[in-house]
């Protein structure tokens, strides 16, 4: 089996949205919420479709997605702009095979070319650090006060890059 990664077209949004339909304790299926979490990123001007990626079996299955965002870090009159995982899953069945390492090394790729210099994301600290990400709290940078700093992990993109971001995360595209 190989594994394609691919920019997301109209036509595959019903499709990533049910790559997490599992019941909630509720009985309501996350891929409902997922849709109208995608459908709602998908509408805020700073949307780039070059930062929503799918992986495709070669039999046209897809398997995978990741979706970034573009957020702030104020700090006094510096403003920086990091890319964010706002959305990173991997169809049940086919985890354990590196897909979703795959989406998230194309998309550092992807940021590297627009000229990003950090890729933030939160959530799932310990997978996210085996890819690299080091923990946002190393840095100087606060998150919103109803956030847990130790959620949060950041991958600088440059090598000559010696120091994280400093200031106050802003999460925008919610």
């Amino acid at each position: 089996m190989q594994i394609l990664l691919g920019t997301v077209t109209e036509n595959d949004y019903a499709i990533i949205a049910h790559l997490k339909d599992k019941k909630d304790s509720e009985g309501l299926f996350e891929g409902e919420y997922y849709e109208d979490s995608l459908r709602r990123l998908r509408r805020i001007p700073t949307y780039n479709p070059d930062f929503e990626m799918i992986a495709r079996t070669d039999e046209d299955e897809i398997v995978g997605h990741i979706l970034l965002m573009e957020e702030m870090i104020v700090n006094g009159e510096d403003l920086q702009h990091p890319l964010m995982i706002k959305s990173l899953s991997v169809k049940e069945d086919f985890r354990e095979y590196g897909i979703g390492k795959a989406l998230v090394e194309a998309a550092e790729s992807r940021a590297k070319e627009a000229g990003y210099n950090e890729i933030i994301v939160e959530g799932e600290p310990e997978y996210f650090q085996s890819l690299g990400f080091n923990p946002l709290s190393e840095c100087a940078v606060e998150v919103p006060d109803n956030e847990d700093i130790n959620q949060f992990s950041i991958i600088l993109l440059w090598e000559s890059l010696d120091t994280c971001p400093q200031g106050k995360l802003i999460l925008e595209n919610i």
